[in-house]
């Protein structure tokens, strides 16, 4: 679906559709109106961007966040896609991303104060300097509700226990331009355990 000339609204109304059939119910989340995230060119550079009648056009990247209830309990993944091409600049801005997520990952176990996991993430992206642009924290639990307890923040005074479920999602957002995002839902247990495994290169579609 994601082609040049494409809504924002068309998109989502076929991921819906397909959530349905899978048994799927939308989150109720509390952090945006729109039912999941599909934010196309300069509207991914707003985290919580509501869908738009935007075309989606060659050359944008596009975050695409999907939330939704299975039985009860949320899932909670993002992915950044570019559509038809992609610029060096953002070839590298989102390896930049990526790093950022897998050195994350790596920290969400048991017993890792929340505060260091944000911190890795915050680390990689100051090393690239682009720090700035990150503007919301690398994480939180996921459950009966979309965002529960423990943050994963810089002021976070909380430490993972076993079998906590929470997000890795740091992003960087640049205004006027583009957005891109990267988060899998992640289980504690010794090593950290994927819950979402759909592709983390970058894809190019349409």
């Amino acid at each position: 679906m994601l082609s040049p000339g494409r809504t924002e609204w068309e998109v989502a109304a076929e991921v819906m559709k397909i959530a349905t059939l899978n048994g799927l119910t939308p989150s109720g989340s509390d952090s945006a109106l729109s039912p999941t995230i599909v934010a196309s060119g300069p509207n991914g550079a707003l985290p919580h961007s509501e869908l738009t009648a935007r075309k989606i056009r060659r050359g944008d990247f596009v975050v695409a966040d999907m939330f939704f209830r299975f039985h009860g309990y949320n899932s909670d993944e993002t992915r950044t896609f570019a559509v038809g091409q992609a610029t060096k600049e953002m070839r590298d801005r989102y390896s930049i991303v990526l790093e950022a997520q897998e050195e994350a990952l790596g920290l969400i176990r048991g017993g890792t104060p929340c505060r260091d996991v944000h911190n890795r993430a915050v680390s990689v992206l100051r090393r690239h300097k682009v720090e700035k642009y990150l503007n919301h924290s690398v994480g939180h639990g996921v459950g009966i509700d979309i965002h529960e307890l423990p943050s994963i923040s810089k002021l976070s005074k909380d430490r993972l226990l076993v079998d906590d479920v929470v997000t890795d999602e740091p992003g960087i957002y640049f205004p006027g331009k583009y957005g891109i995002r990267i988060e899998d839902t992640v289980k504690t247990e010794r090593k950290p355990v994927v819950l979402t495994n759909y592709t983390k290169e970058l894809v190019i579609c349409g």
